[in-house]
């Protein structure tokens, strides 16, 4: 990736405490929020620089206490895409050991063959917990790497799973930690097989001091023996879909929300339609942690609102596809908000690259060359698509021709 730390720098992660001992991460949005952040300090003072993807975790594995958006078995579930040795596998075996009863811990390497002889209770009302996709994805042949997408796809979706005469029934939502390297080796056969329309990928991209960081937190935490395990507050009965809450999205969040559903979407690449679940889901899970509850003819109701929204804002970054900074993030960014067809030359003539290339002083080849690089790539992710229209090659964005050559 090219990074262009001059234009596109991000604030230091940093962390206060407050008079009690709670660790309150940089920009968390406490107010209306104090539940979260009761409930998330044992990992905030376990794991530095990753708070946001924690965060995330937590309230996306929470959804299932409550009725999913548009989809009875929508659930929020997760890619956690971070680079080897940075926590996610720690922190995903953390929780597992806060929450036994809720949550399974998934052997890395296994095979859709193998998801027949499971108990059935496992396919109910839990989280499952998966601390390394690249044991499970990265190591089978073609045609088991297939069947095992095609397995979570259609449980996460459909709730039933079927082939060869034998069928699984779910209604459970998943978490997966995967090293960045081998998402984006495994990408398109994520996205081709619509598994991204069920896991929603998160990313942390530490800087160099993060790293830094990091280390002088597991340094600070080798003498501890016992740390707090994460308890997170599932309801009961959570295999009981019939008595889930249901929540309502009030019409004085909609403008809020349409934003942060507008830049989701552009962050993400992922369907709109499928951003609008995800997006409701999580608001619903907050507010049902925070009591935002009200009795409706003897039923809970749950009532999100700008509190709920405002956490979300604080994580919208994590979803983004792209190393922040990144060339490809620009050029991703650059074709969704430009309404008419380009050629390559036509971005570098931008403002927005003009400004980069003089503030880093590349050659103008090489730097128009990086921007055709990135659209090979985007192409190549799927984000992008290249179609032949009278003999022209386009590249089209959210089904809309953007960028010719």
């Amino acid at each position: 990736m090219y990074i262009v730390d001059e234009l596109c720098s991000e604030p230091d992660i940093l962390v206060q405490e407050d008079s009690d001992n709670t660790i309150i991460p940089d920009g968390f949005p406490r107010e209306g929020n104090e539940e979260t952040l009761i409930m998330m300090q044992p990992l905030y003072k376990r794991f530095a620089c990753i708070e946001k993807i924690l965060t995330a975790i937590a309230i996306n594995a929470l959804t299932l206490n409550v009725r999913p958006s548009n989809d009875k078995h929508g659930y929020n579930s997760n890619f956690v895409v971070m680079p080897a040795g940075f926590g996610k596998t720690t922190a995903l075996e953390g929780i597992f050991n806060g929450n036994p009863e809720n949550t399974y811990l998934v052997d890395p390497k296994h095979f859709e063959s193998e998801m027949y002889d499971k108990p059935g209770q496992l396919f109910f009302g839990k989280t499952w917990l998966n601390s390394d996709g690249i044991a499970t994805f990265a190591s089978s042949s073609t045609k088991q790497l297939n069947q095992l997408v095609d397995f979570y796809t259609m449980t996460l979706s459909d709730g039933r799973y079927a082939r060869s005469g034998r069928s699984i029934e779910a209604d459970y939502n998943t978490m997966i930690a995967i090293a960045t390297e081998m998402f984006i080796k495994l990408e398109s056969v994520f996205k081709g097989r619509t598994l991204f329309e069920r896991i929603f990928p998160i990313f942390f991209y530490p800087t160099l001091e993060e790293e830094a960081m990091i280390e002088d937190k597991k340094d600070d935490l080798k003498n501890i023996d016992v740390l707090d395990p994460l308890i997170l507050r599932y309801s009961e009965n959570l295999d009981d879909y019939e008595n889930k809450p249901k929540f309502y999205i009030d019409k004085s969040l909609k403008t809020a929300r349409s934003t942060i559903k507008e830049k989701l979407t552009k962050y993400s690449g992922i369907s709109v339609n499928r951003v609008d679940t995800y997006l409701d889901n999580f608001l619903a899970s907050n507010a049902f942690l925070n009591n935002r509850i009200k009795l409706v003819n003897g039923l809970e109701r749950i009532y999100p609102d700008e509190n709920d929204i405002k956490l979300f804002e604080w994580l919208l970054d994590i979803h983004s596809r792209f190393e922040h900074g990144s060339m490809d993030e620009i050029v991703y960014h650059a074709m969704a908000d430009t309404n008419s067809p380009v050629t390559s030359r036509m971005l570098f003539e931008m403002d927005e690259f003009q400004k980069i290339m003089f503030t880093n002083m590349f050659e103008e080849m090489t730097f128009e060359n990086m921007i055709k690089l990135s659209l090979t790539r985007l192409k190549d992710i799927g984000l992008i698509i290249k179609i032949e229209n009278r003999g022209d090659l386009l590249y089209s964005l959210n089904s809309n021709p953007v960028v010719r050559f």
